[in-house]
């Protein structure tokens, strides 16, 4: 059966090359056994013109796909409002496409406000925990990448202000209103490596998926 499945996966953007001087992505195919994966170009995280004054503002890493993803995701919720009811078809996912392509400066404002908001949380992060960071390490923790937890955080609490439920997991009515989805990896056979509040939350949110 033929179907379409929008995903976004801006991870995987960085190991591919990206066009130096524009915003927008390439688009890509690939097929695996007999299906074929189409990716749609969106924004490009590396174009420094674009991004460079907000990276520099907020002192993050020069790689902001996780920043991107949460900004993408925001205005995609709204793009895809009512389309919950039938799977798109490619007409409708390349109009979608063209209307997040030309959200330029909504883009930028969601991005900088993912910006604020994780920097203002590490930041409070180490102001309550001053006794684990050296003054080096308290820079690399704010210019480090965004972490899944901190996706996570981000989307759940657009959620909460747009007021449909407390948290998406409590309400069964979460597949009807929300047509944009997060999947996340289990990180538990990774804690031993991870480091602070990574560290803390892969313990307590992810235990129960196990792994060694």
């Amino acid at each position: 059966k033929r179907g379409f499945f929008p995903c976004i996966f801006p991870f995987f953007l960085s190991l591919r090359p990206m066009p130096v001087d524009s915003l927008v992505c390439d688009e890509y195919h690939f097929e695996h056994h007999g299906i074929t994966v189409t990716q749609l170009g969106t924004f490009n995280q590396f174009d420094e013109a674009f991004w460079g004054p907000s990276i520099s503002e907020f002192s993050t890493n020069n790689c902001i796909c996780g920043y991107l993803t949460v900004a993408v995701c925001r205005i995609l919720r709204t793009l895809l409002a009512g389309c919950h009811n039938h799977p798109l078809t490619m007409k409708e996912i390349r109009s979608v496409q063209n209307q997040l392509n030309s959200s330029k400066e909504e883009i930028l404002l969601e991005v900088r406000r993912c910006m604020r908001a994780i920097e203002q949380k590490r930041e409070q992060y180490i102001h309550n925990n001053e006794e684990s960071f050296a003054f080096s390490s308290s820079e690399l923790y704010l210019k480090a990448l965004v972490a899944s937890y901190e996706l996570s955080d981000e989307l759940r609490e657009s959620v909460e202000v747009v007021g449909l439920f407390s948290s998406p997991w409590e309400s069964e009515s979460a597949l009807t209103y929300l047509p944009v989805f997060f999947a996340r990896e289990n990180e538990y056979p990774q804690r031993f490596v991870a480091t602070h509040e990574e560290k803390e939350r892969i313990t307590q949110e992810q235990s129960r998926f196990g792994g060694t």
